[in-house]
């Protein structure tokens, strides 16, 4: 059975992680097969949006603890040392986070610890009904190793943040809506269909216009407001040179639709 199952549209793909009887816990094969595909769809002029899912039960419950204890079992790692698969979930969540191309998270059931915190690393987030979403890392003596810590309180402010990991919480998908975690709500038989629109709808728009956005808000993010209205002209004024732009305006001049080629 394949623990990844890779749906493609005309313009988005949709990557659904099929390990079911371990509520989609990632292992070294799921999370490699998941690098190596984010990082060849990224590579394809083709592909304008990506978004990432799971079955009805879960979308993740995070690192896949019984591989996890078998490492410790084989002496593969010493505790003081970052431990290998934990590495390799941190170089996938980097790779999601720094990929040009726009990447939605599609909760349905359990989003829990690292499944939580590959949510997050995507760019926003939708939620079925029937979704369960926390960082319980506090209940078994850890703390959220993929980022969660940062990520989560820069989402939705450090003091919910913080109330959410010191008590373990598992919110619903309208808490979670509520305080900013998810963008909607979608009925859990309705979802897939909502996102496939949206996601239609952003890969219509410019390749270059949907990177340079991303660019400009994740690094804006980071620094002051000044040097973020700096990169914002610089970016502004880079896009106006390229094809598309003059695609975009032309269509927009002859009432056409526009044939973006992303240069």
């Amino acid at each position: 059975m394949d623990e990844l199952i890779i749906r493609r549209e005309e313009k988005h793909v949709v990557l659904t992680l099929n390990r079911p009887e371990f509520l989609n816990a990632l292992n070294y094969s799921l999370i490699d097969k998941l690098k190596d595909t984010i990082t060849s769809l990224n590579e394809d002029a083709d592909v304008r949006c990506i978004c990432i899912t799971g079955n009805d039960k879960s979308f993740s419950t995070g690192i896949d603890i019984k591989e996890r204890v078998n490492q410790i079992k084989k002496g593969s790692f010493k505790f003081y040392k970052e431990d290998p698969l934990t590495k390799s979930f941190r170089d996938l969540l980097k790779l999601i986070d720094n990929i040009e191309v726009p990447i939605i998270a599609v909760i349905k059931g359990y989003a829990v610890g690292g499944g939580l915190e590959l949510a997050l690393a995507c760019d926003f987030r939708y939620a079925a009904d029937n979704s369960k979403i926390g960082l319980t890392e506090a209940k078994v003596g850890s703390i959220p190793g993929g980022g969660g810590t940062q990520r989560l309180m820069r989402s939705i402010g450090k003091s919910l943040a913080l109330e959410l990991m010191f008590t373990g919480y598992l919110i619903d998908a309208t808490q979670a809506e509520r305080i900013g975690l998810v963008n909607k709500v979608y009925p859990i038989n309705e979802i897939l269909d909502k996102v496939d629109g949206i996601a239609d709808t952003i890969s219509k728009n410019a390749p270059l216009s949907l990177s340079f956005i991303k660019r400009a808000v994740k690094i804006g993010d980071d620094i002051s407001l000044d040097d973020g209205l700096e990169l914002e002209k610089i970016l502004h004024g880079s896009i106006q040179k390229s094809k598309d732009y003059s695609e975009g305006m032309s269509a927009f001049r002859d009432k056409r639709n526009p044939n973006f080629k992303g240069d």
